[in-house]
This record gives C-alpha cells, sequence and structure tokens, in this order.
C-alpha cells in the first residue's frame, strides 16, 4: 500500500505541477485568423435553437458555423435552414448515409473538414452552450500553436449522480489538461477542441480509426500532438456547458463509450494511465482488506491520512484554476466512487463494442 501511495502522488503532484504553470489570462485574440466551427448533429432538433444562438452570438469577426445533419429524421434541417436564412455565415451539409467502414460521427467530422472554407477548425457538440467570448479566447491561443485543447463541463443539477458527474469531469480534464501541459498530450474532449486543418490532414485524418465509434476528439491528439504544438486554454470564458446524464445507466454507457477509445492510446499514454488508476484502486482496495481482516490498522490509517494531506494540499494550490472547483470539498468520497468507476466501467468499457446513435 505504501507503494501505491507513493505511485500516486508523484503522478498527482506531477499534474498539479503543470497546472500551476498555465496562466489563467486571457490572451490576445488573434482576430485576423478566420476559423470553421463544426458540429456534427445526429437528431437534435431540441438543442439546435439553444446552441446556434450562442454560436451566432460570438465576438469573432471571422467565422463560418458548419453543421452536419448526420441522418437526420426530426426537425433539425428545417431549424438549421431558418436560421441560415437569418445568417449566411451557416453551412448546412447533409448525410444520409455514412460508408458501412466507417462510424457515423468520424465521418461527419471527416467531411465537415474537407468542406471548411477557413485553416483553422473549432469543434463543439450540439448539446453545448457557451459565453459569447469562447471563440476569441480559442484564437488567442493559435499564435504559437496548432492544437487546443479546451474543457467541458457539464450544468449543474440537483442530485448524487451530477455531483460525481461535476468530480468526474473536472478530474478528467485535470488529467488531460495537466499532462499536455506536462509534455504527453493524450487526449481531448470533442465538445472543446481546436486544430488546424493541416494537422488533420498531415495526418491522414481518422484512417485508420475511421471504424471505431469513440475517439473522434482523442485519437487523433494522442497519435500526432506534442507539447511545442498544443496549447491548454481553461479561461473560465473559454468554458462549454454541455446538459448531464439523468440516470445512472444512461450515464454508464455513455462512459463505457469513452473508455472505448484508449484501446488505440499509444503505450506510454496507457501504460501511465494504467498506473495512475490502478494505484488509486490498489489503495482502496487495501484499505478493505485490512477492514475486513483486521490486519495493521494504524499503519493504514497514516498511509491514508499522508495521502489525504497530499492531494488536499494539490487540490488546494490548483482550485482557483478549475472549474466547479467546490465540488473538491469532498474529494475524499468522490475518489471512493472514482475507485468504482475504474473497477467497473473501465472494464466494460474495454471489453464491449459500443453503440451510439445507430
Amino acid at each position: 500500500m505504501g507503494l501505491a501511495v507513493f505511485i500516486y502522488v508523484i503522478l498527482f503532484w506531477s499534474l498539479v505541477l503543470a497546472w500551476l504553470n498555465i496562466p489563467l489570462q486571457v490572451p490576445p485574440s488573434a482576430t485576423g485568423v478566420p476559423i470553421s466551427i463544426i458540429i456534427a448533429a445526429h437528431n437534435e432538433e431540441g438543442n439546435l435553437p439553444i446552441l446556434l444562438p450562442c454560436l451566432l452570438a460570438q465576438l469573432y469577426p471571422a467565422f463560418e458555423v458548419i453543421l452536419v445533419l448526420d441522418r437526420c429524421t426530426d426537425h433539425s434541417l428545417r431549424i438549421c435552414q431558418d436560421f441560415q436564412a437569418k445568417d449566411e455565415r451557416i453551412r448546412i451539409i447533409r448525410i444520409e448515409e455514412p460508408p458501412s467502414n466507417w462510424s457515423p460521427k468520424k465521418w461527419a467530422i471527416h467531411t465537415a473538414i474537407h468542406e471548411a472554407k477557413y485553416e483553422w477548425l473549432a469543434f463543439t457538440d450540439a448539446d453545448c452552450t457557451m459565453g459569447n467570448r469562447w471563440l476569441s479566447t480559442l484564437a488567442g491561443h493559435l499564435k504559437h500553436h496548432q492544437v487546443v485543447l479546451g474543457v467541458g463541463v457539464y450544468e449543474e443539477k440537483s442530485g448524487l449522480l451530477n455531483q460525481f458527474i461535476q468530480y468526474e469531469t473536472l478530474y478528467t480534464a485535470f488529467q488531460y489538461i495537466g499532462a499536455a501541459k506536462g509534455g504527453i498530450p493524450y487526449m481531448a474532449v470533442g465538445r472543446n477542441l481546436a486544430y488546424q486543418k493541416q494537422f488533420f490532414t498531415k495526418h491522414d485524418g481518422f484512417l485508420g480509426v475511421e471504424e471505431k465509434l469513440s475517439g473522434d476528439d482523442d485519437l487523433l491528439i494522442n497519435a500526432y500532438a506534442n507539447t511545442s504544438q498544443t496549447a491548454c486554454m481553461i479561461q473560465p470564458e473559454s468554458l462549454t456547458y454541455s446538459v448531464p446524464k439523468t440516470t445512472f445507466f444512461s450515464w454508464f454507457w455513455q462512459k463505457t463509450r469513452h473508455v472505448s477509445a484508449s484501446h488505440s492510446y499509444s503505450f506510454m499514454s496507457k501504460g501511465l494511465l494504467a498506473l495512475f488508476h490502478l494505484s488509486m484502486v490498489w489503495f482502496y482496495m487495501g484499505i478493505l482488506l485490512t477492514l475486513v481482516f483486521n490486519l495493521t490498522v494504524s499503519l493504514v490509517f497514516t498511509l491514508y491520512i499522508c495521502r489525504l494531506i497530499a492531494c488536499g494540499t494539490g487540490w488546494y494550490l490548483i482550485r482557483q484554476k478549475l472549474p466547479r472547483s467546490t465540488v473538491l470539498a469532498l474529494f475524499p468520497l468522490w475518489e471512493i466512487f472514482m475507485c468504482l468507476y475504474h473497477l467497473l466501467i473501465v472494464p466494460v468499457g474495454l471489453i464491449l463494442t459500443p453503440k451510439w446513435k445507430k
């Protein structure tokens, strides 16, 4: 157990130190850089009327909005056409059926990228909202980078599930943003991401992983991004907000789909993630075994307190840079839930073939 604590604290603090080096100031916007915003939508008639006003209200002079309607059978097309009639910055691409060897969302994004007018591409999801400075904040990171990793959070609702969703989302952002800043970009979230079209085409885009349902947001980053070309965007103005799942099973299957993409991560990424998460599981399983078999409780208690102080201090130091950091007040409780998450959801995500909007 002592080794598990040592490994976790070392990896945890490497991420903390990386976060401490990320500035919160919004960089001056590169207003001369036009941007194509890409959204893949499948039957999103309830979300598009909320998202589109947010995008069209962006305080940024040069952008287009590309809506890829993927096999839509609802009123999404009519809604998009109504907005398009009022604003020429909106472009609509309809997809009736993707190729059989492509996952639907990857084909939608692949198509939009090749149709985009501009070199810089920004991505979000149809169920997102954002403030009117999202695009200008993103543009401020474009000057010296090819990839910009943003943070997407979920709307706050009542209930234990939503509280854990807030913590798990923050914890995931803590890992991938910290790793990118520390030298190992390994993933992104598609609801808040940007990169150059050249970055996509140079590496043949999704070819090689086109059939995988998940990973349209992180597999390209995992395979080809490096620290010098990757910027981390954590400013409050840069956040996107999504509607969270409200039932355990809908959230469970969403997370297994996300986990399934890690099959294609690099060996280093998989190794470090496994070491980080298994050291947590190893520690808490050790506590459980100690209680069950009445082993040396005093030693385990001492290790727990040391680990609690080390992690609590780290969270305290970077709390101002984390969205929804108030959820950290109960981080000892959420860690137990995270342990169960790794024991239940991760194996299912790695074994089962996910399904999404078929």
